[in-house]
């Protein structure tokens, strides 16, 4: 009798271990496909990462050569125009109390088929008052220079001239170059017996002021500035 109960109640605890046992495998079976679906998505999610970062790169590296490829084509179209680049004339005493005049170059583009014309103010002013037309004609010097490169200057040696001695002769210089039109205006004092120039440079239309240089001789007011509209 009791071999009777002993022998099913084996089989039964026997059977009751085998499907603990698949229970437990087939747990460890999927618990190990969910951590081994994990590590793969983690993989994934790294290579995704990876590749992300590559196209971010090379979207930045386009992006900077596009930048300087519009750079390189400012260049270009700037160094064909004269870009921002001016010239303006600086005077010198030369031999038999004449001027030398001489043009510089500002900016980094060349300038292009400068032109320019030199007027003394007050002898075209006269000259306009009696109706002198040699007067006017006399007022006024042309030149026609050419080009001129970044950094540069050229003395205008052949053209120097003499200017009336007066204690304030009035100049300005119509600039005209490929890349627009610059009006200088000239103030010459007569120093220590030699002329000192006080220069100053706009931009046409807009008036822009794009140079100024005063001797540190010439007469200020009481706050330090030289008065142009003497």
């Amino acid at each position: 009798m009791e071999k009777l109960i002993t022998i099913p109640m084996m089989i039964i605890f026997l059977g009751a271990i085998l499907i603990a046992t698949g229970g437990f495998w087939a747990t460890l079976r999927v618990n190990r496909d969910k951590i081994q679906s994990g590590i793969e998505r983690e993989e994934f999610r790294q290579k995704l990462q990876a590749k992300s970062e590559q196209l971010q790169a090379k979207s930045e590296e386009i992006a900077q050569l596009s930048k300087e490829i519009t750079k390189q084509n400012v260049f270009i179209k700037e160094s064909f125009t004269g870009g921002d680049s001016f010239c303006y004339l600086f005077f010198s005493n030369g031999p038999d109390n004449t001027i030398v005049p001489s043009l510089r170059h500002k900016g980094k583009y060349p300038l292009y088929d400068i032109t320019f014309s030199l007027m003394d103010l007050d002898l075209w002013d006269e000259g306009w008052k009696e109706n002198n037309e040699e007067k006017i004609n006399t007022s006024t010097k042309k030149y026609n220079f050419g080009n001129l490169g970044p950094g540069a200057w050229f003395s205008l040696y052949q053209n120097r001239f003499r200017i009336r001695d007066s204690a304030l002769v009035k100049m300005k210089a119509d600039i005209n170059a490929r890349n627009g039109t610059f009006i200088e205006m000239i103030h010459a004092r007569k120093i220590n017996k030699n002329w000192q120039f006080a220069i100053r440079l706009f931009r046409f239309p807009d008036n822009k002021v794009l140079f100024e240089e005063i001797p540190k001789a010439f007469p200020r007011d009481k706050n330090g500035e030289y008065d142009w509209n003497n």
